[in-house]
């Protein structure tokens, strides 16, 4: 097992701009130091659901202050820019990491960021396959001829390259069951959300394995990387009454800004029928389930026995935990994030990585997805 960190830059009321900023960058400095592999970054826009819009910018900060640990995006919003200026700021930020840097894209899905760019919804899985493919042809060949629906290039030289050969690796966020069957069929890497139950994610990576095989690719581990929620204390009622309302924050800033004017759901188009069906529930979620069905609460043993079970349930290898919900108190993370890398992180020090996964961290599984 191989463990990263999760970090979403949460600005809740209790903490100015500058001090979210302050407690992300002293949790990316406490996870290489006590042993983590990597750190995951995430970028929204418009909300203090995440105040982290300039993701590269932030990520090319954290390389400077940090010499191993990988650096990756969780995710990059792919239809919000023009895919050169992505291919050159990647490889550029993969050079200045020394080749630790790891791309996770999405097509997105907040109907508050597509109004604030005046981009339609409707155009978000188009406009994502069609950048990612100039991305990707972008680091790797000489010049670029392309004509798209959005894009048309004529022989672009795009420089630099990065370090990583063939290029970095690359994931798609995915959770719909269309997502997942696209991301089986196309042989590509899936980071899985924090929010799902154990019993959606064994039936989500079912059908992705499914579509894998169908498709002639094989499985393994290395495939996937899976958020959870973590937070290591010896009370386990104790943990979940002092996370539950910074989870609830968390829960009402992520559906403040998936929502449509005046709720009016049936504006959300057919590609993302799973978030219609589902977004509109976040405020009802029960904390017994959190407790019981997703997170990774509680004693340091209790924390590893869960973490035991997603691997042999669910055979992933990968766990990007996110200790922290809008306004937690930076001492309480920090000491939650010490305690899980030295009481339970050294209970799967023996397992050996895959070989499967690190061929698939090394260049599989690139083809585009949908978030």
């Amino acid at each position: 097992m191989r463990f990263g960190t999760f970090h979403l830059f949460q600005w809740h009321e209790s903490k100015s701009q500058p001090q979210v900023y302050a407690e992300v960058i002293e949790q990316v400095r406490l996870a290489e130091a006590l042993g983590f592999d990597s750190v995951w970054l995430t970028e929204h826009h418009f909300s203090p659901y995440c105040l982290c819009p300039a993701i590269l910018t932030t990520a090319a900060h954290l390389a400077a202050l940090t010499k191993r640990v990988r650096i990756g995006t969780a995710v990059m919003v792919l239809p919000f820019y023009n895919p050169i200026v992505v291919a050159e700021e990647t490889a550029t930020l993969d050079i200045l990491s020394n080749g630790r840097f790891e791309f996770g894209v999405g097509r997105g899905y907040q109907w508050l960021e597509f109004a604030g760019f005046d981009l339609p919804l409707e155009e978000a899985r188009a406009r994502f396959d069609e950048s990612l493919a100039i991305i990707l042809r972008a680091w790797t060949e000489e010049a670029v001829h392309y004509e798209g629906r959005f894009h048309t290039l004529r022989g672009v030289r795009i420089l630099p390259k990065p370090v990583q050969k063939p290029h970095p690796p690359i994931w798609t966020a995915t959770i719909s069951p269309d997502g997942l069957e696209n991301a089986g069929r196309r042989g590509s890497n899936i980071l899985m959300s924090q929010a799902q139950s154990f019993g959606h994610l064994r039936r989500g990576l079912a059908i992705y394995r499914q579509a894998l095989e169908a498709a002639g690719h094989a499985f393994h581990p290395g495939r996937v990387r899976l958020v959870r929620p973590t937070f290591v204390h010896d009370d386990l009622d104790a943990a979940v009454a002092m996370i539950e309302p910074h989870y609830r924050w968390f829960l009402h800033a992520q559906q403040a800004a998936v929502t449509p004017p005046e709720g009016r759901w049936e504006l959300i188009p057919d590609q993302y029928r799973h978030y219609r069906e589902n977004f509109p529930k976040l405020h009802q979620v029960d904390m017994a389930t959190v407790r019981d069905e997703i997170a990774v609460w509680g004693p340091p043993q209790r924390c590893i026995e869960r973490i035991a079970l997603l691997r042999e349930t669910l055979g992933v290898e990968y766990i990007v935990c996110q200790f922290t919900y809008g306004g937690m108190e930076q001492r309480l993370v920090l000491r939650a994030m010490e305690r899980f890398a030295t009481e339970v992180m050294p209970a799967f020090a023996a397992a050996p990585a895959s070989s499967a996964g690190s061929a698939a961290v090394a260049g599989q599984g690139l083809a585009p997805t949908d978030r």
